[in-house]
């Protein structure tokens, strides 16, 4: 009898295991700007690692986009990656390009990425991310 309840525990106790999420999971984000194409993960840790969410892009009084984006690392450590972002006109071409930039996102916290094209004609953006090499 002792056999039969102390399996039927460790199957309850088990389930209830596999089905955490973990110690700390952040709020849900909308699924539709969870990814684009305009964001692209070019390494398989950078893609398991992190989820990146769009905020509307604006235009600065000079004409330039302004873009934000914030990068949430769900692991529990720090990922060290660069960041580049290339700025597009209306028929996709780069206008303008940021150097690949240094990032450190610490484990399980939120970092906004925020960049400025130097061309008002900029429509449009693509922001590459990779681990530092």
């Amino acid at each position: 009898m002792k056999a039969i309840v102390f399996g039927l525990a460790s199957v309850i106790v088990l389930s209830a295991l596999t089905g955490c999420g973990g110690p700390f999971r952040p709020d849900p984000i909308d699924e539709k700007i969870l990814r684009t194409d305009r964001i692209i993960f070019l390494d398989k840790k950078v893609d398991r690692y992190l989820t990146a969410k769009e905020l509307p892009p604006q235009r600065l009084v000079g004409g330039e986009l302004e873009i934000r984006v914030l990068v949430w690392n769900e692991e529990g450590k720090d990922l060290r990656c660069d960041v580049k972002v290339q700025f597009l006109d209306e028929d996709g071409a780069t206008v303008d390009e940021t150097p690949w930039e240094p990032y450190i996102f610490t484990a399980r916290t939120e970092k906004t990425i925020q960049k400025n094209s130097m061309d008002p004609g900029a429509e449009d953006y693509r922001m590459s991310i990779r681990v530092q090499k």
